[in-house]
């Protein structure tokens, strides 16, 4: 990567660099960072210019190739699948990254759709194993914070026991829980993994 130091009108130099490629200023004792500007962590190669964010923006720049990044991602995770724990007789949702299942992006009802879905790919796109996911059922507001925040720029005087109509909230909190508890999200468990059934004779 072509970096320099930059120079006073009168041909001073100083400490200050700049990349060659998107004229990205650092400050003294930074050189290294105007050296892998615009440069992917991982190839070292030039990054193209729609995959850098300048800086302006208020955005984090990227570090690597698209290409790169998803070779990364995918060895850490099969890492992170080695390490972790086999589940026998698993029957909950399964985390399929780069997958479309009936939970959305990435996430299926169960290791057995995830399997129908493999089924209509290559083998070598087929995973031994991939990773279980957690519930995180809806949860009811939580009363003392909506009061808090509706209090907030009130007196600090004003205290919970002064307030009328709790016991309304209440009742309104608990029937809102009820009416959305069928509501569940699912997030990826790491540590916690399934195995993928082999494909169908005839699939």
């Amino acid at each position: 990567m072509n970096a320099f130091f930059l120079h006073l009108p009168d041909g001073t130099p100083t400490k200050w660099s700049m990349c060659s490629e998107c004229r990205g200023v650092a400050a003294p004792g930074n050189f290294d960072v105007s050296q892998k500007c615009c440069t992917c962590y991982d190839c070292g190669g030039i990054l193209a210019k729609d995959e850098r964010v300048p800086y302006a923006e208020g955005n984090v720049r990227s570090l690597y190739h698209r290409e790169c990044e998803l070779k990364r991602r995918a060895k850490r995770e099969a890492e992170m699948l080695d390490r972790s724990e086999l589940v026998p007789n698993y029957a909950g949702p399964v985390y399929f990254e780069g997958g479309h299942g009936s939970l959305g992006d990435s996430y299926f009802a169960d290791i057995d759709e995830l399997a129908e879905y493999l089924d209509d790919g290559p083998d070598e796109d087929r995973p031994e194993f991939v990773f279980c996911c957690e519930e995180f059922p809806f949860k009811a507001p939580n009363i003392e914070r909506l009061i808090e925040s509706a209090c907030d720029e009130m007196d600090e005087d004003v205290a919970y026991e002064r307030l009328d109509g709790i016991r309304e909230l209440q009742a309104a909190c608990e029937a809102f829980r009820k009416a959305n508890e069928s509501v569940t999200c699912w997030s990826v468990d790491y540590k916690h993994k399934v195995a993928v059934p082999p494909r169908k004779e005839g699939a």
